[in-house]
């Protein structure tokens, strides 16, 4: 996984896609901890989908958090989400593991740490910051 950050809003999106095609770096997009729960796996998939339009240059992945929703994991694998992050026990994560990997994507055990925009004043500074490495 590249450099994840947390992302809230298109804006959020926007401006974590818009960075990381001008630095020529790849980034992760990553909702909230458990975002499946704020934004449901459709409209965070079609959130992405939008701000990528805008930055066809970008290069980047993202990953919907489901906590320990692993009802919504599997719907988020239907709908085409390819990385999924969940909570769950050793069989369960197994199991979605498994579907995951027939749909051609996968399960994000462990997520290293982001940088989370909410309450940035600069969000496109601090972005920057973290996509090169430096703190913010």
């Amino acid at each position: 996984m590249s450099r994840p950050i947390l992302v809230s809003c298109l804006n959020h999106a926007r401006t974590a896609l818009t960075v990381a095609e001008e630095l020529g770096r790849p980034v992760t997009l990553l909702s909230s901890p458990g975002g499946c729960a704020l934004f449901g796996p459709l409209f965070f998939r079609e959130m992405i989908a939008r701000a990528a339009s805008e930055r066809p240059a970008a290069v980047f992945d993202f990953v919907l958090d489901c906590g320990e929703d692993t009802g919504t994991a599997l719907q988020a694998l239907r709908l085409g989400i390819t990385t999924v992050h969940l909570e769950a026990p050793p069989e369960t994560l197994r199991r979605v593991e498994d579907m995951a990997a027939q749909r051609g994507a996968r399960l994000e055990r462990t997520l290293e740490t982001a940088l989370d925009l909410e309450g940035e004043k600069n969000a496109e500074l601090a972005c920057r910051s973290w996509l090169l490495g430096s703190p913010s």
